[in-house]
């Protein structure tokens, strides 16, 4: 087995189980480290800074898993009628791993004190001051952030890809109609769940 293959396109190397098991795994850590670092995940692949209840963590992560799930098992039913909709949770699933390593990062302490004195400086009329170590932070954190978002696309791309069959640039365009839907969609849901809870 190729690790680097492996590591990038796990539904081609995996079992079913196997991958089950780490992608439920990895959800309830996702989910631990959500609500221990205060990163709401209130989109398919977007991370902010939030103090909710558990519920409401639990509600967006799950929700995030099922909206990606649905919408990639929609396109997959179209390019293969053999598409399963548990091969798309696992995508789903599996695909958040890198933006699950993004959110200690962003929810740690330095970080947010950093962000809270950039706020302060944008409210008033002049430029924000910034030290040279806090520049480097931001581009640590923008480095880091761009590769786990990119992470999750290549995961989220190659196990569409195995899951429904996909292999024309047509099946492509699809998928990246779906998940730009699926983000406005969430967007949309979890405004309105947010103003009822």
């Amino acid at each position: 087995m190729n690790t680097t293959k492996a590591l990038f396109s796990p539904l081609e190397y995996f079992s079913d189980r196997i991958l089950l098991i780490a992608g439920l795994a990895a959800s309830a850590a996702g989910l631990g480290l959500s609500v221990g670092f205060d990163v709401a995940q209130d989109g398919i692949f977007d991370l902010h800074i939030a103090r909710l209840p558990f519920q409401t963590h639990l509600l967006f992560l799950t929700g995030n898993i099922l909206l990606t799930a649905l919408g990639l098992f929609f396109i997959g039913k179209i390019i293969n009628s053999g598409t399963r909709l548990i091969d798309m949770v696992k995508v789903g699933m599996i695909a958040r791993i890198p933006l699950y390593l993004a959110i200690p990062l962003i929810g740690n302490k330095t970080m947010i004190s950093l962000t809270e004195r950039l706020v302060k400086q944008t409210t008033g009329n002049s430029l924000p001051q910034l030290e040279a170590s806090d520049m480097a932070l931001l581009l640590f954190l923008s480095l880091v952030s761009v590769l786990c978002i990119a992470g999750f696309f290549v995961l989220l791309v190659n196990g569409f890809r195995v899951a429904a069959n996909a292999k024309k640039w047509q099946h492509y365009l699809l998928l990246a109609a779906v998940v730009l839907a699926t983000e406005v969609l969430s967007k949309f849901l979890y405004t309105k769940m947010v103003a009822l809870l």
